[in-house]
């Protein structure tokens, strides 16, 4: 994955609109604010900065943490998020146009979390290990799980439960499969079951 991202850069506008990415969004921060709580954190894959500004019992996430820092390889992704923050008038929340490759580009954070970004990369190992150098506590990521037979016609759609233990290596992980959501395919809308790993340092 490089800084050229033509895919969200060209859903960017329309992405906040999108029913199935709001309910992934809503169904993931109810998991991921408890965990962070108070932390400072660092979102992989941003976006347009839904998750951070969700709101969980009438909070926005990010609100709820000592900061909040979204990457994104997506530009049109990064502007539409840094419209929201400036909306706010808020300091409690940052976005940078990156791609991270080494822990002295970012401050450390006490976790990083990642939505439905990780299945898009293509060294999901090279990935995994950038972010732990970036944290003290740990990786939370929420992803739907692949199906057997997907006729998306993608190289990759969602992730396994066996590829999450993989790229973990000896780190310990929590895996658990939280709620369902349907997403869209070109046979029609099919139910997916999202997987949730915490991954601790």
């Amino acid at each position: 994955m490089t800084l050229t991202n033509d895919h969200f850069d060209k859903a960017a506008t329309g992405w906040d609109s999108n029913e199935y990415v709001l309910a992934i969004n809503d169904a993931s921060a109810r998991e991921i604010i408890q965990i962070v709580k108070g932390c400072l954190v660092l979102e992989h894959g941003c976006g347009t900065g839904l998750l951070a500004f969700t709101r969980v019992d009438g909070s926005r996430m990010f609100d709820r943490t000592r900061h909040w820092l979204g990457v994104d390889t997506a530009s049109e992704m990064c502007r539409i998020m840094q419209q929201k923050i400036e909306a706010a008038g808020t300091d409690r929340v940052t976005v940078k146009h990156m791609l991270i490759s080494s822990a002295s580009q970012v401050p450390v954070s006490d976790w990083a979390v990642s939505v439905t970004t990780i299945h898009h990369i293509p060294d999901m190992q090279a990935c995994i290990d950038t972010l732990m150098s970036c944290v003290t506590q740990g990786i939370i990521l929420i992803d739907y799980e692949r199906q057997e037979e997907d006729d998306s016609g993608a190289a990759r759609q969602g992730i396994s439960e066996s590829e999450i233990r993989g790229i973990c290596g000896e780190h310990s992980v929590e895996i658990t499969r939280p709620f369902t959501l349907p997403l869209p395919r070109p046979s029609g809308i099919r139910d997916f079951a999202f997987l949730k790993a915490v991954i601790h340092k």
